[in-house]
């Protein structure tokens, strides 16, 4: 038997008072992902994933010290359709939706993946758009961090995420069918 994955992400918006700047330098080298930057950090299937988010049209953002990768991030814009782990009416709004973030290991606790948030809000902010993000319910760490810049709750994502077996037959067109409930208050466990 086939069995969706159910996920719940806590959705936050950024406060329309604004955000708070915060950037980690230290060495650390910002740039946006294209696809020389791909070639040059990652391979296998992590080279694959940003490959197909740059021919979306996503906005990758790349964390490096001393020729490695640190952190990511990456932004979906209100020109773009949304991260495929969005349910499909999300994904077709005109919504700054940042997503797919990471941080390695040995650089966590450093800040950068604030950093990383700040820097693509800034990216959002000058087409006066809003910009949400959202995390795995448990991740309370991240959840600090996206606070700690001016986000605000804004319910919870209910997903069902369905399994490769599923979505490589050619009927299937979403990888998420889910459900925003807007109005869910967020409990940190």
């Amino acid at each position: 038997m086939i069995c969706p994955l159910f996920k719940k992400n806590y959705v936050y918006i950024l406060k329309k008072e604004g955000q708070i700047k915060y950037y980690k330098n230290d060495g650390f080298n910002y740039q946006y992902i294209d696809y020389s930057i791909c070639d040059k950090y990652f391979s296998g299937k992590t080279k694959k994933t940003f490959q197909r988010f740059l021919s979306h049209g996503f906005v990758g953002l790349l964390v490096s010290k001393g020729g490695e990768w640190a952190s990511y991030a990456w932004l979906s814009k209100t020109d773009t359709v949304g991260p495929d782990h969005l349910p499909i009416n999300l994904q077709k709004k005109p919504i700054n939706w940042i997503f797919h973030c990471r941080t390695k290991n040995k650089y966590r606790g450093e800040g950068l993946y604030k950093s990383c948030l700040s820097k693509l809000c800034d990216t959002s902010l000058k087409n006066n758009h809003s910009v949400m993000i959202d995390t795995n319910h448990k991740n309370v760490a991240s959840q600090k961090a996206i606070i700690d810049i001016g986000f605000e709750q804004s319910g919870a994502l209910y997903l069902f995420i369905l399994p490769k077996k599923v979505r490589n037959f050619k009927f299937v067109t979403r990888t998420a069918i889910g459900h925003w409930d807007k109005e869910q208050k967020h409990n940190y466990e």
